[in-house]
């Protein structure tokens, strides 16, 4: 008799990191810090079988949430709506998908990104993450709406909404940290450790969670010239 659970895992654990097309960051990555954005442009890695797991039951939970806005009578729902937003100065270009856009019937249009997590509490008790804001923040000047919500949801169908409208100020200094990543990379500059150098707490937690933490702690934490590293060597290592 076969073994589902075996294949299952073997399918899972059956992948490779997306192809990126030249001069193309993602939206969803802007908030990251900023080596770790270079890295993955330049040093893309497959992604583990158990974080497969986890985004796998997050797109499941995010399908079945449209799939009941969808059934809501006085709403249109149009989901993973594909975004493409041009940097002025470096020439790159900032790709993404929109989760779901929701139409009212009185005209009230709204820009949805879901966002599932272990614990909803914590995310009440602290609000919408900076990463998540900067994501959606990008989406609505993108695509010039003034509204939209971050949506929360956990395995138990707990739930949080933050709304959020559109900053002006915030969404410019959106761009500007995306053209900096950019012109990093056009000038194969290795950023600094942002997540490491940075005061700010919404930074500091993503070191743990980083595939390139081991090579990044061997180099130096201020911006450095990648020629000067031998990148690829000391990735394989690690």
């Amino acid at each position: 008799m076969i073994d589902l659970k075996e294949r299952i895992n073997n399918r899972l654990g059956d992948n490779e990191s997306r192809e990126r097309k030249e001069n193309t960051l993602y939206v969803s990555e802007i908030g990251n810090c900023i080596r770790k954005i270079f890295f993955r442009y330049n040093f893309p890695t497959s992604v583990d079988t158990q974080t497969q797991k986890f985004f796998r039951r997050g797109d499941i939970t995010h399908e079945d949430v449209t799939d009941l806005l969808k059934e809501e009578e006085d709403l249109v729902v149009k989901d993973e709506v594909p975004v493409t937003l041009y940097l002025r100065d470096s020439g790159f270009r900032l790709s993404g998908r929109v989760d779901d856009v929701i139409y009212e019937e009185d005209g009230g249009k709204y820009l949805v990104e879901k966002k599932t997590t272990g614990d909803v509490s914590k995310t009440k008790k602290y609000g919408a993450s900076k990463h998540h804001k900067i994501q959606l923040m990008l989406y609505l000047g993108a695509m010039g709406y003034e509204k939209g919500m971050l949506f929360y949801i956990d395995n138990d169908y707990n739930m949080y909404q933050e709304n959020i409208d559109f900053d002006r100020e915030f969404f410019h200094w959106c761009l500007d940290r995306a053209e900096n990543v950019a012109e990093h990379i056009k000038d194969d500059k290795i950023p600094m450790a942002e997540a490491k150098e940075s005061d700010e707490g919404w930074l500091g937690w993503m070191c743990n969670y980083c595939d390139y933490s081991d090579t990044c702690n061997k180099l130096p934490n201020q911006k450095t010239d990648a020629s000067e590293h031998d990148l690829e060597k000391m990735l394989k290592e690690d």
